[in-house]
């Protein structure tokens, strides 16, 4: 059991985000409107990340939650 514990609090170690690379972007809980995704994904931009959506993350006939 102790071996098993210590193996869920390694941690590992990440790349780490590099202009280009492309960034996944959900609403696992429920949709919301286009505008308010907007700010985010400029900012991303303008870190020079490359943000990808579907465009069912704006659905409202969907529940997920």
């Amino acid at each position: 059991m102790a071996k098993a514990a210590e193996r869920s609090r390694r941690v590992i170690p990440l790349r780490r985000l590099k202009p280009g690379d492309k960034v996944a972007l959900v609403a696992p809980a429920s949709s919301f409107p286009r505008e308010e995704i907007e700010p985010g994904v400029a900012e991303l931009q303008r870190l020079g990340l490359r943000p990808v959506f579907d465009e069912s993350i704006f659905e409202k006939r969907r529940f997920t939650a």
